[in-house]
């Protein structure tokens, strides 16, 4: 998710790529490398009240959630959902729960089979709730079906002013999940009668509600996007808070293939290609090591987001962040390593030998 100007944002999303039923787009990362996004048709339009609402087909990643343009969820993305609720790490049964935003049903979905005492969600947007419950049901289930049940409720509001009202009555909750984009104060707007300390108001009227003992989940921001993930961790510094941080690839959001094409004097970023020839930029900041062996060309590649990344042939092979690669080939959990005899065909970046040496 990409946070800039809408003129600006509208100038850089426009359709490069042009013929007879084209519905590829190009778009931007958080640091503004291009991508071009596997669209095959948009299976879903209209203008709300508040924003531009798209649901397109995707051939990697199912139907996706689009805001003006800018990508919100997949039905590839449910890690997005586990890592935002902190499953594993946060018990919700016969708890009470207040979501703003999450207007894809993801999050309410997921939350209503630990049982919680009740969930409020404050959406502000009918119109993304019913395209969802239509078009993304492999992210909300039948759950946007109706607007409340046994144990929650769908408040079609500003999220801003339930925070407020549950301010106002003493209404407290054991955990506020904030599925929203974080925007910059506007004490005007809201007729607020206190300043805030940052530049998040709904962090700081978040943890007012709060039970004692509750937890604040929010979700942040690209890795790339270091300004907006660099203020929203000072602004929780700045209220006095500890804080727990988790990195997680969205599939929706990213794919990584690579090929150079860009060049010229102190670059080192590239364009690359995905599996299926759609365009993307790298960050590679710089070429670390390079050589060329009897078989290939090898690179080491410095980025910003993934830490250094050996290519062959200009093919990305490994990253440093990508742990969840060799754990996934060799099946951890499901497999038994332990006084086992294996043969490793490749594997010469020794991340396989080296995961497997600790069983």
């Amino acid at each position: 998710m990409v946070f800039y100007p809408f003129k600006l944002f509208y100038s850089l999303l426009c359709p490069i790529r042009r013929g007879p039923h084209v519905t590829w787009r190009y778009a931007y990362s958080g640091d503004n490398r291009l991508q071009e996004r596997d669209y095959e048709e948009i299976v879903f339009e209209t203008d709300s009240k508040w924003q531009n609402i798209k649901i397109a087909k995707s051939r990697e990643f199912g139907n996706v959630l689009l805001l003006d343009d800018v990508v919100m969820l997949g039905e590839s993305d449910l890690v997005y959902t586990e890592t935002l609720l902190g499953m594993g790490r946060n018990e919700f049964k016969d708890k009470t729960v207040l979501i703003l935003g999450g207007g894809d049903g993801g999050v309410l979905h997921e939350l209503l089979k630990k049982s919680p005492a009740y969930v409020l969600m404050a959406e502000i947007d009918e119109e993304v709730i019913k395209a969802c419950n239509k078009h993304m049901k492999r992210v909300c289930g039948k759950t946007l079906e109706k607007l409340d049940g046994a144990n929650f409720k769908i408040k079609i509001c500003d999220c801003v002013l339930e925070l407020k009202e549950a301010l106002n009555t003493g209404t407290a909750y054991d955990y506020v999940i904030n599925d929203l984009t974080e925007d910059i104060v506007d004490s005007e707007k809201h007729s607020f009668e206190h300043q805030f300390k940052t530049s998040s108001k709904v962090l700081e009227l978040s943890m007012k509600i709060l039970k004692s003992g509750g937890k604040y989940l929010a979700r942040g921001d690209c890795l790339s996007a270091r300004y907006d993930i660099n203020r929203f961790e000072e602004d929780v510094r700045t209220l006095g808070y500890d804080f727990t941080r988790t990195d997680v690839h969205v599939p929706s959001f990213l794919e990584t293939l690579s090929v150079p094409i860009r060049r010229g004097p102190g670059i080192t970023w590239t364009y690359g290609q995905t599996g299926d020839e759609r365009l993307f930029e790298t960050d590679y900041e710089e070429i670390v090591f390079e050589a060329d062996s009897k078989w290939q060309n090898i690179k080491i590649a410095k980025s910003r987001e993934f830490g250094n990344v050996l290519l062959l042939d200009n093919d990305i092979m490994l990253g440093e962040s990508d742990l969840v690669y060799t754990e996934t080939l060799l099946g951890l959990g499901r497999n038994e390593f332990k006084d086992k005899t294996i043969l490793i065909l490749g594997g010469g970046d020794g991340g396989i030998l080296h995961e497997i040496l600790k069983m």
